[in-house]
């Protein structure tokens, strides 16, 4: 039985290192006193991008230690639910500070951003950038505006020549008709 229970959780440990390593941003959190609808409003919001799951502390500490990755041991303490994604980080981190204004007892423990760990004002910071494609739409823009600028005055010049020249072939058919 012992030897059950100890490859279940060397296949969890397993399987959090997995998770450690297909992700770059993760958000640790206490979830005490949150009701399971919630719960299942908060994963349902953030399920294509990011991953949600209640790890045992003490696994989870081993599998980031596994990993070279050193967390606060204050942050494995209680109840921890841990979020990971691959992709925008921001965004995640936008809907979780969210998410614990509206619900008191979700609070922020900390994460870990690219390998280095983020406390709770660090996480709340960054959810004050702007996400992946708020920043692409940006840089669109930057790039396009000079673009923009130079057809402009291009064209001015011509469209200054294309008025003049309407202007003179309306007077020579107003002189043509007063003949």
């Amino acid at each position: 039985m012992d030897k059950v229970i100890k490859k279940e959780k060397v296949d969890a440990v397993k399987d959090l290192q997995d998770v450690i390593g297909g992700s770059s941003f993760f958000v640790f959190t206490g979830y005490e006193g949150l009701d399971a609808v919630s719960i299942s409003k908060l994963r349902d919001e953030m399920y294509p991008d990011s991953r949600a799951q209640v790890v045992r502390n003490n696994l989870a500490n081993i599998a980031f230690k596994n990993e070279s990755l050193n967390i606060p041991d204050d942050v494995f303490k209680n109840t921890t639910m841990m979020f990971s994604t691959s992709e925008d980080p921001v965004k995640m981190g936008k809907s979780l500070v969210a998410f614990s204004k509206e619900h008191e007892p979700f609070a922020l423990k900390g994460g870990v951003l690219d390998r280095k760990f983020l406390n709770r004002e660090e996480l709340i910071q960054l959810s004050k950038l702007p996400s992946k494609p708020e920043l692409i739409a940006k840089s669109v823009m930057l790039i396009k505006s000079p673009i923009n600028q130079l057809v402009a005055n291009i064209s001015s010049p011509l469209r200054g020549l294309v008025y003049v020249l309407q202007a003179i072939e309306k007077q020579k058919q107003e002189e043509s008709d007063d003949k």
